[in-house]
């Protein structure tokens, strides 16, 4: 089968185009010059560009389990075998160098009989350091790696077609994030994965810090598993070597190592970080493993990390750095064991402050302990109390009887929302379905996200590495500034309309601060998205209308900070009176009075504001925490599920999608737009976008193959907005579609 690059629809093999979207199946567009060219072109003939597919290949070699003396899993693992559709033919020969040979390619049979080279190597592969699994499993490997060529980079990958074969196994093992898959690694193996595959589905949480599987499978007494290649990214010893570091950005480095120990260490991985080779740096300077390494037979401590430090200090010339010297020699002499004192240590060090008592290791419920705080001095008592000043003066006072539970799949339904705006989020790997049966895919399943931590990867909370108040201290070790702001807008007609009634409005400003030695950037952008209403010409004047009020209003009432609930709500207000005046200075009454939706994001640096009103939406994505809807449907279905209603009976009415506001039909006193405040804590993407945009859950099942790839730097926004809108048109195209698309860039604050 070939899937498609954009929609991910599996055609024959004999397609020259998707039969879902129409993308072309034998040609690709050139990185660079964005020319056609083949698909298998790793060159294009246009500017040299290079075009092609690079991975990392770790090959192992390992026993295989004897299945005569097990009949049993022998039979449960022929069933298995037989559904499988791809099959890969023998690699006896895998990465055996010869002078006078050329090197031989992976061998990969379809299920059409048909053998062709898909995987070849692209530079000499290298012998790699021996690893070996405990000697308690029985498992011996040595393994060799390099870069590998995907030359048909749209086939179907043979992990893919054994996850999808073998949905539940796979759920039930990334779901156990500790070291008992080793007692189970001869099943695996038979079944097609290899040892060393195990533990990135485990860990797929973690991506893209860790790197994400690829492809993988087993044959015979010989592993494969394929990553993207990192090997080629720059390493955090060349960093720390070749420029003047301060101790903050040092512990920022050691905090984001920290943080993987535990998880590393109970899948028998923390020698992934005691390799310095494996410490990488992507684009945006970002801590990353280039792979994971499986530990020996020793139990690897903390001990270890402090001299795997230490020897990199030293050869990085960090060893003058007293305060790391003695943190150091407080991990090697055995009084910091736990990963919670660690951290502590380190957030001492990165305020340069007196330290904190020790959390007690042996604390029987540490997530309700509550830590000494630093002391502080005077400026930063007066600073704090500043920002908590300007937070309280910003924040309007919710009423009581507005704080309603909302059914949440998974959840208890009566955890009660803590926000007036509350937000759904989708974990990254779901797929978002909505638990209603509409066909709109309306009715949103909610979960608070404002009070939820800004936590490492988001788990029940035996599975929450730091879920403390301890991790709200270590998280504001080092504050985190805007790196780079890039937007993007597309609005387009839809295919069954004939007149657009979208309306956007996009101001940015950007003032740019640069020397030899930093870069900061200051910005404020204004970005509205309106979906008109009330006939031909009607929904278009009002959409428009909203737009440019809104836009003269701030430019005279947004001052030296962003805007408070008041100023904002005010400015929505005015647009709707706007509005409403105009209807009634036209006649206009009931259903043909124009009027129009909002969505509307305020951005300060990484200070965001929202406000909507309608069912036009704004989401958030990041690679931490998935997908998050952020504004919540004014619609008469979404209305019933705030009340308790069901939501099969809710959107059962024949008027579940009816709005419950909009902007214009109404006075000031028959509309309640939602605002809300958020900060911005990691690299993310603000989507603010129409109904036309978001009906059927499109967003909710194609963001993470066509939106999480747009938050690297590398990729093009406004392109990638433009195959978003495109796409759409495919899924629903019943009306216009409008989108604005944010990718906003951090950095710590050194």
């Amino acid at each position: 089968m070939l899937i498609c690059p954009q929609c991910e629809f599996e055609n024959p093999e004999s397609n020259r185009f998707c039969q879902s979207c129409g993308v072309s199946l034998t040609h690709k567009v050139c990185c660079q010059c964005q020319a056609s060219i083949p698909i298998k072109a790793k060159i294009c003939n246009a500017c040299g560009a290079a075009n092609h597919t690079v991975l990392w290949a770790i090959i192992s070699q390992t026993k295989t389990l004897q299945l005569d003396a097990q009949p049993e899993l022998a039979q449960a693992v022929s069933d298995i075998n037989h559904q499988s559709a791809v099959e890969i033919a023998s690699l006896a020969d895998l990465f055996a160098h010869s002078q006078s040979k050329a090197t031989p390619a992976f061998q990969i049979q379809t299920d059409t009989e048909q053998t062709y080279n898909r995987y070849a190597l692209k530079t000499e592969p290298d012998l790699a350091r021996r690893l070996s699994l405990s000697n308690t499993h029985n498992f011996s490997r040595a393994f060799i790696q390099s870069q590998v060529i995907d030359q048909y980079p749209l086939q179907k990958s043979h992990l893919a077609t054994l996850q999808k074969q073998q949905m539940d196994l796979f759920t039930e093992l990334s779901q156990d994030l500790n070291d008992s898959y080793l007692a189970v690694t001869e099943y695996w193996n038979l079944i097609g994965l290899p040892t060393h595959a195990l533990p990135y589905l485990i860990l797929e949480k973690y991506t893209p810090t860790i790197p994400k599987i690829y492809d993988a499978w087993q044959q015979q007494d010989q592993g494969v598993v394929l990553l993207p290649d990192r090997s080629q990214w720059q390493l955090v010893t060349e960093l720390w070597s070749q420029q003047q570091l301060s101790l903050a950005q040092i512990v920022w480095f050691l905090d984001e190592m920290t943080k993987l120990w535990q998880p590393l260490q109970r899948i028998s991985c923390a020698q992934s970080l005691l390799v310095q080779e494996n410490w990488r740096l992507d684009e945006d300077q970002a801590f990353c493993l280039q792979q994971l390494y499986m530990d020996g037979d020793q139990t690897l401590t903390l001990k270890d990390l402090a001299q795997t430090w230490q020897f990199c200090f030293a050869k990085s010339h960090l060893n003058q750095i007293e305060q790391l010297n003695l943190l150091l020699n407080k991990m090697i002499a055995g009084e910091i064991i736990e990963v919670e004192q660690l951290r502590l240590e380190l957030h001492n060090l990165g305020l340069d402050e007196p330290e904190v008592e020790f959390l007690d290791s042996n604390e029987p419920d540490l997530a309700n302990t509550t830590l000494f705080e630093p002391k502080m001095t005077e400026s930063e008592s007066e600073a704090i109390a500043r920002r908590e000043a300007r937070k309280a003066k910003r924040e309007k006072p919710r009423e009581p009887s507005r704080r309603e539970a909302v059914a949440i799949k998974g959840i208890p339904s009566d955890r009660a929302i803590e926000q007036e705006a509350s937000a759904k989020a989708y974990p990254k790997g779901s797929t978002g379905a909505s638990s209603s049966p509409d066909p709109l895919g309306k009715p949103v399943v909610l979960k608070d996200i404002a009070s939820q931590p800004e936590i490492f990867f988001e788990e029940t909370d035996d599975d929450m590495m730091y879920s403390s108040e301890f991790e709200e201290q270590a998280t504001a070790m080092i504050s985190m500034h805007l790196k780079d702001l890039t937007d993007a807008c597309c609005t387009n007609i839809g295919v069954q309309r004939n007149h657009n009634e979208d309306f956007f409005g996009i101001k940015t400003t950007i003032e740019k601060i640069e020397n030899n030695t930093e870069k900061n950037l200051s910005v404020r952008g204004l970005y509205i998205v309106c979906d008109g209403m009330g006939g031909h010409a009607a929904g278009e004047v009002a959409s428009a209308m909203a737009v440019e009020n809104l836009q003269k209003y701030f430019q005279t009432h947004w001052q030296s900070e962003l805007p408070t609930h008041e100023i904002i709500e005010s400015g929505v207000l005015l647009a709707n009176k706007v509005l409403y005046q105009t209807n009634i200075e036209n006649s206009r009454s009931g259903s043909g009075r124009m009027g129009t939706t909002l969505v509307m994001a305020l951005l300060q640096d990484t200070q965001l504001a929202i406000a909507h009103v309608g069912d036009s939406r704004i989401y958030r994505l990041s690679r931490k925490q998935g997908l998050e809807q952020l504004t919540l449907d004014h619609e008469v279905g979404q209305r019933e599920i705030n009340r308790g209603v069901e939501p099969e009976i809710a959107y059962g009415r024949p008027d579940a999608y009816q709005l419950t506001q909009a902007l214009g039909p109404r006075e000031n006193n028959g509309i309640r737009p939602e605002i809300k405040f958020l900060e911005i804590t990691e690299d993310c993407l603000i989507l603010l976008c129409s109904d036309g945009m978001s009906d059927n859950d499109f967003i909710e099942e194609n963001w993470s193959q066509h939106l999480e790839p747009l938050i690297s730097s590398q990729a093009n926004l406004q392109d990638g907005l433009f195959k978003l809108v495109d796409l759409a048109n495919e899924h629903n195209g019943h009306d216009n579609i409008t989108a604005i698309l944010l990718r906003i860039k951090l950095k710590p604050d050194f």
